[in-house]
C-alpha cells in the first residue's frame, strides 16, 4: 500500500510540473508573438495548464517533500530516486531539442539556406525556442538542487548511486549518438563535394554541425562523469556499465556492416561493369562511409576499455558474460550474411545457366559477394573464440550450446522449407504447370537454398556432436578429480545425500561418514569438499572438531538444524530439498562453474529468460534488416 501511495503522488507531481512548465512557455510565448490572434489562444491553453499544474504539483510535490523530512524510508525510496532522475530527464530532453533548434537555424541562415530551410523545428521561431530552453533550464536546475541536497544528506542504502549510474549511461548514450550524426552528416557533405553535387543534401552541413555541436560536448561531460566515478568500487563492478558498453558496441557493430556492405557492393558492381567514375563511385557511398567511419571510431573506443576492464583483477560480475553473449551475437549475425549470401549466389548462377538472360544484375551478384565477404570472417572469427574457449566465462559451454540448437534450428527449418518448395516445384512440372526453362531456374535456385541449409546443418551437427563427446569425458575427468566427504549426524541422512549424487553426478568420488562412529581417518583428510548439517558445523563432537581443523577442504553447510532453531532470511526446506540443492550445486562446482550466478528454474525467471529471449530475437531480426537494408538499398 505504501508502494502504490508512493507511486501515485510522485507521478502526479511529475505530471503537475510538466502541466507547468509547458503552460508558462505557452503563456510566454504568446505574449512574444507578434500575432494577435494565435496568441489569444495560446494563452487560454497557457493559463489553463498553469492554473491546473501549479496546485497539483504543489500538492503532491510538498507532502512526498514532508514525508521523506519526517521518514528515513521515503527518504531513501528507489520511487523518489526515480522521480528526480526522471525529472531532470523531462525537462532536459526540451532544453536540448531548443539548443538544436536555435544553433541550427542560425547555422542554416548563416549558410544561406534561410530561417525556415534550416530543417530541425523550422516552424518555431528564436523566441518560442528561447523561452522553452529557459524555463526548462529553471526546473532542470531545481531538481538538480534538490538531489545535491539528497547526497549531501544521503542515507545508507540510498538509491541514488544505481539511479544516477543509469542516467549518466543514458545521457552519454544521447549525447554520442547526437555526434555521431551530425559527424556523419558532415562526412557526407564533404564527401559529396568530388560530385560537384552537395546541393542534393543542402541542409548537411548546417545540420551536422548542428548534432555535433550539441551532442560532442554532452557526451564528454556525462562521459567525464563516469569516468570520474571509477574510483569507486561499486562504480568499477558495476553490470549496467558493462551491458551499455557491449549494447553500444552492437549499435555500432550494426551501422558498421551495413556500411561495409555497401561500400563492397559498390566496389564489386563496379568491377562486375568494369567502369569506375571515382566522383560518381564517392557519390554512391558517401552515405555509407559517412555513417561508417564515425562508427568505426565508436567501435575502437568503447571496445577498447570493455577489453581493458574486462582484464582487471576484479571486473563486474557478469562481464564476461556480457562478452560472451556479444560474441555469440556477432557470430550468428556474420554466419546470417554468409549464407545469405551464399544462396543468393547460388541462385545467381542457376539464373545465368539455365535461363536465356544474357546475364544477371550486377548489383545483385555485388550484394551476394558483399554479404559472403562481410560475412565469413566475422562468423569464423567469433565463433572461433566461443568454441576454442577464448573467451573466459564459466557459462560459454551453455552459452555455445545455446547458440549450436539456434543455428541447428533454424538451419533445419531452412532446408525443411527448402525441400518442400523443391517438390512443389517438381510437381508443378510434372502436371505441366510451368515450362522446362522457368523449372530449371526455379528448381536449381531452390536446390542452391537446400544446399546452403544443409551444408550449415552439417556442420554444425558434427561440431555438436564433438562437443557432446569432448564434454562428456571431460566432465568425467573433472568429476574424477573432485573428492567429496559428506559427515552426516543420522544414518538417513547419509544414505539420502549418498543417493542424490549418484543421481546428479555419479563420477563423483563419494564418502560417506557418521560421525557416531568417531572421527574420519586421515585417508579423508583428501577430500576437496566437506559437506555437513549447521547443526554439527555448530556443535561437534570434540573429535571431529580437531579432525576438521587439519583439513584444508572447502566447507559446504547443508541448512538443516534443530527443530527448536529459527531461520532468518533462509527458506524453510525438508531434508530431501536441502539435500537435492545441495547435490546440484557440487555437480557444478565438480565442474568448474560458479554456483553464485545460476539461471533459476523458477516459474518467474523462466518467464523472464523467455521475455529476453524474445526481445533478443526481435533486436537480431531488426538488426539483420537494418544491414541488408545497407547492401541492398
Amino acid at each position: 500500500m505504501q508502494t502504490a501511495r508512493r507511486l501515485y503522488f510522485y507521478a502526479m507531481a511529475l505530471l503537475g510540473a510538466e502541466a507547468f512548465a509547458w503552460g508558462l512557455i505557452g503563456l510566454l510565448r504568446s505574449l512574444a508573438s507578434a500575432s494577435q490572434a494565435p496568441g489569444a489562444q495560446n494563452i487560454s491553453n497557457g493559463m489553463a495548464l498553469l492554473l491546473v499544474g501549479i496546485p497539483v504539483f504543489l500538492f503532491h510535490w510538498l507532502t512526498v517533500q514532508r514525508d521523506a523530512a519526517r521518514d528515513a524510508e521515503e527518504g531513501r525510496s528507489l520511487t523518489r530516486a526515480v522521480f528526480l532522475y526522471a525529472a531532470r530527464t523531462a525537462f532536459l530532453i526540451p532544453s536540448v531539442s531548443s539548443l538544436l533548434a536555435i544553433l541550427n537555424r542560425a547555422l542554416a541562415t548563416a549558410q544561406g539556406l534561410g530561417a525556415s530551410a534550416g530543417g530541425y523545428a523550422a516552424h518555431q521561431s528564436y523566441p518560442d525556442n528561447l523561452i522553452a530552453l529557459g524555463v526548462c533550464l529553471l526546473l532542470h536546475a531545481y531538481f538538480t538542487w534538490i538531489l545535491a541536497q539528497e547526497w549531501r544528506s544521503a542515507l545508507p542504502a540510498t538509491r541514488l548511486a544505481g539511479v544516477r549510474r543509469l542516467f549518466r549511461l543514458t545521457w552519454m548514450g544521447a549525447g554520442l549518438a547526437l555526434a555521431v550524426i551530425g559527424a556523419a552528416k558532415l562526412l557526407g557533405y564533404l564527401l559529396r563535394l568530388p560530385s560537384g553535387e552537395p546541393a542534393a543534401y543542402p541542409g548537411d552541413l548546417s545540420g551536422g554541425l548542428t548534432f555535433l555541436l550539441v551532442g560532442a560536448p554532452l557526451w564528454a561531460w556525462f562521459w567525464q562523469k563516469i569516468q570520474g566515478s571509477q574510483i569507486f568500487a561499486e562504480e568499477r563492478r558495476s553490470n549496467l556499465r558493462q551491458a551499455a558498453f557491449y549494447l553500444l558496441l552492437l549499435a555500432a557493430l550494426t551501422g558498421i556492416l551495413a556500411a561495409a556492405g555497401a561500400v563492397l557492393a559498390q566496389i564489386f558492381e563496379s568491377i562486375l561493369q568494369q567502369r569506375f567514375d571515382l566522383a560518381h563511385f564517392l557519390w554512391r557511398v558517401s552515405n555509407p562511409l559517412a555513417a561508417g567511419l564515425p562508427l568505426a571510431g565508436v567501435w575502437v573506443y568503447f571496445g577498447g576499455i570493455a577489453r581493458r576492464e574486462s582484464g582487471v583483477s576484479s571486473p563486474a560480475p557478469l562481464a564476461n558474460l556480457f562478452r560472451t553473449i556479444f560474441r555469440g551475437f556477432s557470430a550468428l549475425l556474420g554466419l546470417v550474411f554468409f549464407s545469405f549470401g551464399l544462396a543468393m549466389l547460388m541462385r545467381n548462377l542457376s539464373v545465368l545457366i539455365f535461363s536465356q538472360a544474357a546475364q544477371v544484375p550486377a548489383a545483385q551478384l555485388a550484394g551476394a559477394l558483399a554479404l559472403i565477404v562481410m560475412g565469413q570472417p566475422l562468423w569464423l572469427r567469433n565463433w572461433a573464440a566461443l568454441r576454442d574457449g577464448m573467451v573466459p566465462d564459466g557459462h560459454l559451454p551453455l552459452i555455445r550450446r545455446v547458440w549450436l540448437y539456434t543455428v541447428l534450428f533454424f538451419a533445419a527449418a531452412s532446408a525443411m522449407m527448402a525441400a518442400g518448395l523443391m517438390l512443389y516445384t517438381v510437381f508443378s512440372r510434372l502436371l505441366s504447370l510451368s515450362d522446362g526453362t522457368s523449372f530449371l531456374v526455379i528448381f536449381s535456385d531452390r536446390l542452391g537454398l537446400l544446399l546452403t541449409a544443409l551444408i550449415v546443418l552439417i556442420y554444425h551437427q558434427r561440431v555438436l556432436g564433438e562437443e557432446q563427446r569432448s564434454g562428456r569425458s571431460e566432465k568425467a575427468r573433472r568429476a574424477a578429480n573432485f573428492p567429496l566427504l559428506f559427515l552426516a549426524d543420522e544414518a538417513e541422512l547419509g544414505a539420502l545425500f549418498s543417493q542424490e549424487m549418484t543421481s546428479q553426478a555419479p563420477g563423483i568420488p563419494l564418502a560417506v561418514h557418521i560421525v557416531d562412529q568417531g572421527a574420519p581417518g586421515d585417508d579423508l583428510l583428501t577430500a576437496r569438499v566437506i559437506v555437513l548439517p549447521v547443526r554439527l558445523a555448530l556443535e561437534p563432537p570434540e573429535p571431529l572438531r580437531i579432525w576438521l581443523a587439519g583439513s584444508q577442504a572447502r566447507r559446504w553447510l547443508l541448512p538443516l538444524g534443530r527443530e527448536d532453531w529459527n531461520w532468518l532470511g533462509l527458506p524453510l526446506s525438508t531434508p530431501a530439498d536441502a539435500v537435492r540443492d545441495a547435490a546440484r550445486k557440487l555437480a557444478r562446482l565438480a565442474q568448474g562453474e560458479e554456483t553464485g550466478f545460476a539461471f533459476s528454474t523458477d516459474s518467474a525467471s523462466v518467464a523472464g529468460w523467455v521475455a529476453a529471449g524474445v526481445l533478443g530475437a526481435g533486436v537480431f531480426a531488426l538488426l539483420v534488416s537494418l544491414i541488408l537494408g545497407g547492401v541492398f538499398g
